[in-house]
């Protein structure tokens, strides 16, 4: 999908940017799985959860069957980690104690980061210990 807007761009008609991408798939230049995995396993380093990481995916123009084979290996047992790591890198940016109001803003802040509701919860549950 990106090389295909990058030919638009550059004002290249269709059917030349569909011989360009297949020329490119042929040669093995052009790897969706391979952009799929690389990328994900970045926005992981990153501390995203799973929704935002498939949100990311598919912005990217991966096909979404592509994008539903990440769920088979996807390591979800990491992504309560994650979590807590994003959520104590942002208390520890902000510098302030954990209010009650700061609580609710965190989880807020891990479910726009991708991490559903109770993810999101223990996280913040787990940096009051």
């Amino acid at each position: 999908m990106e090389v295909r807007n990058k030919l638009a761009v550059l004002e290249y008609g269709a059917l030349t940017a569909d011989e360009v991408i297949a020329y490119l798939e042929l040669k093995g230049l052009i790897d969706d799985s391979r952009l799929m995995k690389v990328y994900a396993e970045e926005l992981m380093r990153k501390n995203y959860g799973y929704k935002r990481i498939l949100l990311e995916l598919s912005n990217k123009g991966i096909s979404e069957e592509l994008i539903g084979g990440l769920k088979e290996t996807y390591p979800f047992e990491t992504e309560i980690e994650r979590a807590i790591c994003a959520c104590t890198s942002k208390v520890r940016k902000t510098g302030s104690a954990v209010t009650k109001n700061k609580k609710l803003k965190l989880k807020e802040y891990l479910v726009r980061r991708g991490f559903s509701g109770g993810i999101a919860e223990e996280a913040v549950r787990s940096i009051e210990e």
